[in-house]
């Protein structure tokens, strides 16, 4: 016999009074519902503790949806979960799942940033993303403030920040994936003091990293089989550690080219990378004047290219 629950939970505040809300929701069942929804109100938290171990139905759902500088949390332990969060600015927001085929959405919406975006996955066919509209996420003040971090099979890990901003200054983003056939993508658009990383660990993993701006720095370090890493930054820093066969350094978009050759950018001062395995290739467009390009390669059939205009 099937079993259904469905919470629901609203607190709305009118105007920008100093209300601070808070809504827990704590199921343990079969496929459960939980929203809760806090209007414009300041320094509200929002808790969802969910635990399903249905295996038909499997419509999960957590939603939370509140103002500034709140805080929420959603944990869901079981499979097949959905897992969103949107917030406005100065907040904190965490995800915590565990089990196969889940997925999890963190959303900062408006104002300056200052945001901190946790999401952390394990299992199965999990997806991960953070997309913060504006800029300063962390302000300087946590060590990974948009974080993902995924153990297990198959999982997609996507970072955004500052796209939608005139600057996008202290933004610093991480990915942690332990798992096969894990993919990454970290996009920090526009400003300075930008800070980047990525760390995989396991087969056929990708990483896909773009970063514009000044004063930038980015760090990939891939452990396993046939990693490959697209990259375009317009900044300052860039080091790449691939400790496996078949790693790739290659760019984003095709090259003109006849040879249609995909070509990784880069517009810095320093660009190290270490490829230790068995057939690495690089392929690099530095164009920087006075740029330092640093490549160590140690292993049969690696192949380098490097071109500085």
């Amino acid at each position: 016999m099937k079993k259904l629950s469905f919470l629901f939970v609203m607190v709305f505040a009118v105007g920008f009074a100093m209300a601070e809300n808070n809504a827990k929701v704590s199921t343990t069942g079969n496929y459960n519902d939980a929203l809760i929804t806090q209007g414009i109100a300041n320094n509200n938290t929002a808790t969802i503790l969910q635990n399903q171990n249905g295996s038909e139905g499997y419509h999960s759902l957590a939603q939370i949806s509140q103002g500034a500088s709140s805080w929420g949390k959603i944990t869901q332990l079981d499979t097949r979960n959905y897992a969103t969060i949107t917030e406005a600015l100065a907040d904190k927001a965490e995800i915590y799942q565990e089990g196969k085929v889940n997925n999890s959405n963190i959303s900062f919406e408006y104002g300056l940033g200052n945001n901190v975006g946790y999401v952390e996955q394990v299992g199965d066919y999990n997806s991960g993303y953070i997309k913060s509209t504006f800029h300063n996420n962390g302000n300087g003040s946590e060590q990974d403030p948009l974080k993902v971090w995924q153990h297990g099979n198959n999982n997609l890990g996507s970072i955004e920040a500052g796209w939608n901003a005139p600057s996008s200054n202290f933004d610093r983003a991480s990915i942690k994936q332990t798992g096969n056939k894990n993919s990454s993508t970290v996009r920090l658009e526009g400003g300075d003091y930008n800070d980047a990383r990525v760390v995989q660990t396991g087969d056929e993993n990708h990483a896909d990293l773009t970063q514009t701006g000044s004063l930038l720095v980015a760090t990939i370090d891939q452990s396993g089989d046939k990693n490959i890493v697209n990259l375009n930054q317009t900044g300052d820093f860039v080091d790449i550690d691939q400790n496996g066969n078949q790693n790739e350094v290659r760019g984003l978009q095709t090259d003109p080219t006849p040879n249609g050759k995909l070509w990784a950018t880069f517009a810095g001062a320093t660009l190290d990378v270490d490829q230790m395995g068995d057939g690495n290739t690089l392929d690099l467009k530095s164009t920087s004047s006075g740029a330092v390009v640093d490549v160590y390669q140690n292993g049969m059939m690696n192949k380098s290219m490097v071109i500085q205009n």
